[in-house]
């Protein structure tokens, strides 16, 4: 930032404005004082005193221009730059000259990034001081663009105007600085430094120099020599309170922080600066205020909204440091204490691919990063990348070799590997280094015993570390733990019990105990031990999740709803509550509560597959087609390798009715898991629909090799067998499935199979015998309504109508098709059913022609007409509905033309199911 303020300001201004001032000399003397007292604020740096006396002045005389453009730069020196603005813009409307106003409000627009409002202030007419101000200004304007050889330019314009022009030096200076040429700038400013050692913003690039080479002491004396040679020098102050925690002097980092509240209380860089001094002081809660604050007055500033999630991190809340720092990273990819902080979130989420993600450009950039490292080798370990992860390892205790910690992780890691000598010998190691580490490499030793199925040795350790840490409640569930592997449950639950007296809200122990109550279905007492952590530990995740999971197993769904809502409200971030209370709404047919469950996940996290897999699942509940083919192939791209992935995005392209990448992507699943049984169903049933019963054999050699009892599979086997000609077969098998598995859809694909197979009566028995035993089955009901129809007996088709539509008032299929069959014998009562059905589905073409046939019977031709004239815009080409226009017309008395529709009709349509009635018709309009 370049500066142009001068303890001479004020004075200057009054020379340039004196023949205004002249004119003004009958101006009210209250008027002239508030405004005296306003310059002797001024001359004080007390920039805030100064703004009120101003203020006052303008309301007494709002057209005071010297006032107004004294509040211009009181603003802008209080970092209020569009605030300064408008009060410059007015001062010259009020008659103050550009000399005065121009260089000022280059200062505003470049302070406020408005650098194409800078570059298009002209210079003509000025004097060359004011023209290298303006020039100095678009300058910076540039160099803040990147657009270093057009900075160049300017800058050598200001040379070229006043050739030992301070503020030309200092833009020469700024723009080598921002080429990163630290000496050129260094050179340039020690040369202005030695002419005037009092330019105080020489003396404040200078300081940029410093801590760029990592000399804070040395930043922190150039500030203070920026800082003794203006008056208002809050941003010095402030960039000296940085340097001063950066050097952890926090007493004085504060007393500039406590001069600068002075001046400009409400400044989002104070607020920043004093929540650094609390951050690194660990006082977390007041550093989360304070940072709150920077971002409330500037919610783009960057590095408060850094710490603002590092204070979360150190405050133990993860989900809010996970939101902040995930905002951070995607604007900051390349700050690497940024990677590492979400690095470290994501471990504690188990997001261990997203961990290597993050942490892989970091490493390759510097090998030597420990932090990384650590992470790093953690994340790959838990991907099962056990070799590469102990080499990282290795690498940190070569760096670090008197490392307690290095020896222990390497230890650990080593042990995983299955190199128990050598990971023994490596804690070994640690506790020589450190001999308090010796709890933790029992610890880590018992783990690898019990991981390992060796549960002896297990025990002989916790023993030992039991006897040396009775009071511990850790070596007595560490000994529960040993006892647990070898079958002694009495034993072990007396440890965690022991566990419990120590400290009664133990939630090791008690959820170890829990998992064994729940193993002797002893529901309320695994419900206790739930309750006891959250008596100390209220909103526990892990706990409430698990008493989320007891409820549903307790089917107590309301109970669930709520643990699971107390889990959120208090973890707003995490993924688990809000997927669970997701899938439970999927569960229950309620996918439009889904993305109100997921909240701000499907923005936040759309990175985590099981966020973007249960908001899929959503969308095609909702068939929301477009959108969950959008989700789904993100799922595919976050999982390549995942059979579901691709299964799901199959589902995607069928409600598409994109036939041919349904197929790939079920073939693609099937390749990826040879027995994910939901792709090979899927896939069998699609090669069935398109005929291809060779490539759907193998796949039901699969499917049988899978799952040979499974009734979708027979069923399968029913359809190929039905599809290849084999009806016999096919009869048999259904009859096989029915008898094995008797549900509606089995009952129903014998039915079918029966009558495709000529025994119509038997498959009308078996719908009746089956409606007796379940008379609310619709779906059954409707097929042997259909039956009926088939068998031409219209009043047993319509009675069993009447009857779906006494279970199910509003049941399209009955209302539709009972209008159908009472339109000849009761008009009057098929109009009813046939409006109703129109009312409740207004776009269906099939509702409609029914309802266009009933009111012609019902003697209404002209809005039957009308209706059949829409529907056959849109279906010119329905044979069936131009049938019917045919049948309205002769009923309308217009037999001619109803005449002529048929002759066209029958010649131009070979085939469809009232072919018969239409030529019967023809036939009778011919002969009348």
């Amino acid at each position: 930032m370049f500066d142009f303020s001068t303890k001479n300001s004020a004075l200057t201004f009054i020379t340039l404005l004196l023949p205004l001032l002249l004119a003004a000399c009958s101006t009210e003397l209250s008027e002239q004082a508030l405004l005296e007292r306003a310059k002797d604020h001024l001359d004080k740096g007390e920039l805030r005193a100064a703004s009120i006396q101003l203020k006052n002045t303008l309301q007494q005389n709002p057209e005071n221009p010297e006032a107004r453009w004294l509040l211009g730069n009181v603003h802008l020196d209080m970092g209020d730059p569009a605030a300064a603005e408008k009060e410059l813009k007015r001062a010259r409307e009020l008659g103050v000259v550009d000399e005065s106003v121009r260089p000022l409000l280059a200062r505003s627009y470049a302070s406020q990034g408005k650098y194409d409002d800078v570059l298009a202030l002209p210079i003509e007419g000025l004097s060359p001081k004011a023209q290298t101000q303006i020039l100095a200004a678009q300058a910076t304007a540039l160099i803040a663009q990147n657009r270093y050889e057009e900075a160049q330019a300017k800058v050598e314009r200001t040379l070229a105007l006043q050739p030992d022009s301070t503020v030309a030096v200092t833009e020469q200076a700024r723009l080598a600085l921002a080429r990163n040429e630290l000496e050129h700038a260094r050179d340039l400013l020690d040369k202005l430094l030695q002419r005037d050692d009092t330019h105080a913003p020489a003396w404040s690039l200078l300081s940029e120099i410093e801590r760029r080479e990592q000399r804070p002491e040395a930043a922190e004396a150039a500030l203070t020599q920026a800082i003794e040679n203006r008056f208002n020098n809050v941003i010095d102050r402030l960039k000296r309170a940085l340097v001063r925690v950066e050097l952890k002097k926090y007493d004085a980092a504060q007393a500039d922080i406590d001069k600068v509240k002075k001046r400009i209380p409400n400044y989002y860089e104070l607020h920043y600066v004093q929540g650094l001094v609390h951050y690194y002081q660990q006082r977390y809660p007041q550093a989360q205020a304070a940072l709150e604050l920077a971002l409330k007055a500037n919610d783009q500033f960057m590095p408060a909204l850094f710490y603002l999630g590092a204070t979360h991190h150190q405050l133990g809340q993860r989900e809010q440091a996970e939101n902040l720092i995930s905002r951070f990273v995607a604007a900051n990819a390349g700050f690497i204490p940024g990677r590492k902080l979400l690095a470290e979130i994501r471990l504690q989420e188990g997001d261990f691919a997203a961990v290597e993600r993050l942490l892989r450009p970091v490493v390759n950039a510097n090998g030597e990063d420990v932090a990384a490292l650590n992470l790093l080798a953690i994340a790959l370990i838990q991907q099962g990348k056990r070799d590469e992860g102990v080499s990282l390892l290795e690498k940190i205790v070569a760096l670090q070799p008197d490392s307690a910690d290095a020896y222990l992780r390497l230890g650990a890691a080593l042990l995983a590997q299955d190199n128990e000598a050598e990971g023994i010998r490596m804690l070994d190691k640690a506790v020589e280094l450190d001999p308090e580490r010796q709890a933790t490499a029992d610890k880590v030793l018992i783990r690898h015993y019990l991981d390992n199925d060796k549960p002896d040795q297990a025990l002989a350790i916790a023993q030992s570390y039991r006897q040396r840490n009775p009071e511990q409640a850790d070596a007595h569930i560490m000994f529960g733990l040993a006892q647990l592997a070898r079958d002694e449950t009495e034993a072990a639950k007396a440890a965690f019990n022991k566990a419990r007296q120590i400290e009664s809200s133990n939630i090791t122990a008690n959820q170890n105990l829990a998992a064994l109550a729940l193993s002797d279905q002893d529901y309320a007492a695994a419900r206790q031990y739930y309750e006891a952590i959250l008596a100390q530990h209220a909103d526990h995740l892990d706990t409430l999740m698990k008493l989320a999971l007891l409820d549903d197993l307790q089917q107590r769904p309301a109970d669930m709803v709520t643990h699971l809502e107390q889990a959120i409200a208090a973890h707003p971030e995490a993924v688990q509550p809000r997927t669970s209370l997701a899938r439970h709404h999927l569960a229950n047919g309620e996918p439009e509560k889904v993305a109100v469950a997921l909240g701000d996940l499907s923005q936040t996290r759309f990175d985590h597959p099981e966020v973007v897999e249960v908001l899929g699942r959503a969308q095609l509940a909702q068939r929301a087609s477009g959108e969950a083919h959008a989700t789904l192939a993100r799922l595919v791209a976050l999982q390549p390798e995942s059979a579901q992935a691709h299964y799901l995005l199959s589902l995607a392209y069928a409600q598409l009715d994109n036939l041919q990448a349904v197929r790939k992507e079920l073939e693609q699943s099937t390749r990826i898991d040879r027995d994910y049984l939901p792709a090979h169903l899927a896939l069998t049933r699609l090669l069935l629909s398109q005929g291809d019963t060779a490539a759907a054999q193998q796949q039901l050699d699969t499917l049988k090799r899978l799952a040979p009892g499974n009734p979708d599979v027979l069923a399968l086997q029913g359809r190929l067998a039905r599809a290849s000609g084999q009806q016999d077969k096919a009869l048999d098998i259904y009859a096989e499935l029915f008898e094995n598995n008797s549900t509606s859809t089995n009952m129903l694909a014998l039915v079918q199979q029966r009558w495709e197979s000529a025994d119509r009566q038997g498959a009308m028995a078996l719908l009746k015998q089956w409606l007796q035993q379940h008379p609310d089955d619709l779906a059954a009901r409707l097929r042997l309504a259909n039956a009926y129809t088939l068998s031409e007996q219209d009043d047993a088709a319509a009675q069993q109508y009447q009857a779906v539509l006494e279970r199910s008032p509003n049941n399209l299929v009955a209302l539709n098709n009972l209008a159908w069959h009472l339109q000849d014998s009761d008009p009057k009562q098929a109009l009813q059913y046939a409006e109703k059905a129109d009312t409740l589905a207004p776009g269906s073409a099939g509702i409609r022609d029914t309802l266009a046939v009933v009111l012609m019977k019902n003697g209404q031709h002209e809005r039957a007409l009308r209706i059949s004239d829409t529907l056959l815009e849109k279906h010119p080409d329905d044979a069936a509905l131009t049938f019917h226009r045919a049948m309205i017309l002769a009923g309308a008395g217009r037999g001619a033309e109803a005449e002529g529709l048929l002759t066209e009709l029958l010649q131009q349509a070979d085939a469809f199911p009232e072919r018969a009635a239409a030529e019967a018709l023809l036939s009778r309009l011919r002969n009348s």
